[in-house]
């Protein structure tokens, strides 16, 4: 009996080892084995390196308001409506761009658009600059605005802390504080066609140049939907130029890949441009309002 007991003592020791080392070895190899991965944790537009968003596209839109031209000769100058000349009759499509490069906090942007149209219309009494017209006369005009938007922008929030988030974020914000510099050349000419007019044509051509201030806010949505408003004002009241600028942009993005996509958005600039001084002077004021639309490419 002490025999048979031996033995299987002896078996249950065996089975009892050999379990154990079955074990470590399963151990081991669950620990060899690969493990399945974490989502990276991903910054918002992977801002954790340059980036370039490229938005070429076009602007639908109009200019309304007042001009001024100057006159070789003393005398009253005052301002004409845009309507007389049929210039706010409606919209066109323009040019409209913009360049952004960013990492980090701080990102460069570049835009711009040339807007421009001809129009003929039927005299109404008054005068533009040295232009005399009579109700009745043919009258021609030609006005172009081009524009050149420089800015540097700067994260103020979220903080660094709070930009990662694990993989696909249902929403990720932002807000920017801007400065930058505008650029508007502003080329004018009325003529008037009709036979025997006193003075047939006037023009001027004038370049203004506005520091601007603003703020930016963005939300992107699944990494795909983003929407942008940019505020920006300015103005250079002094000098022998004095320019006012206020600009609206708001926009929306669809990205279905992750390097291209398409954008909508409306765009309202107001401004107030003049030179010089009594019947010399210069001056536009008004609005270039209307939709615009393009693409996005961004790596």
């Amino acid at each position: 009996m002490r025999r048979v007991l031996g033995v299987i003592a002896a078996i249950i020791s065996c089975a009892g080892a050999a379990q154990g080392q079955t074990q470590a070895s399963e151990s081991s190899l669950a620990q060899a084995a690969p493990q399945p991965e974490t989502p990276d944790a991903k910054f918002w537009q992977r801002e954790d390196r340059w980036t370039a968003r490229f938005e070429p596209g076009a602007w639908y839109t109009g200019l309304s308001g007042d001009i001024r031209l100057p006159r070789t000769a003393a005398g009253s100058n005052p301002k004409a409506g845009l309507r007389a000349l049929n210039q706010d009759g409606g919209s066109y499509l323009t040019p409209f761009g913009e360049v952004n490069i960013r990492k980090g906090d701080w990102s460069f942007a570049v835009r711009g658009f040339v807007w421009g149209s001809d129009q003929t219309a039927v005299g109404v009494d008054g005068r533009v600059g040295d232009v005399e017209i009579e109700d009745g006369d043919d009258v021609f005009s030609s006005i172009e605005v081009a524009n050149a938007d420089l800015e540097v922008r700067y994260t103020f929030t979220p903080a660094q802390a709070e930009r990662l988030r694990p993989g696909r974020a249902r929403a990720r914000t932002r807000l920017d504080a801007m400065g930058g510099l505008r650029m508007h050349d502003v080329d004018m000419m009325v003529q008037n066609l009709t036979p025997g007019a006193p003075v047939v044509e006037d023009s001027a051509d004038e370049l203004f140049m506005t520091p601007v201030v603003g703020l930016k806010g963005s939300i992107e949505f699944y990494d795909q939907f983003s929407i942008d408003l940019q505020l920006a004002v300015g103005g250079l009241p002094w000098g022998d130029q004095q320019s006012m600028v206020g600009d609206v942009l708001v926009g929306g993005t669809w990205k279905p890949v992750e390097n291209f996509g398409v954008q909508l958005g409306y765009r309202a600039l107001f401004f107030d441009f003049s030179s010089g001084e009594g019947s010399q002077a210069f001056e536009l004021t008004g609005s270039l309002q209307g939709l615009y639309g393009g693409i996005v490419i961004e790596f």
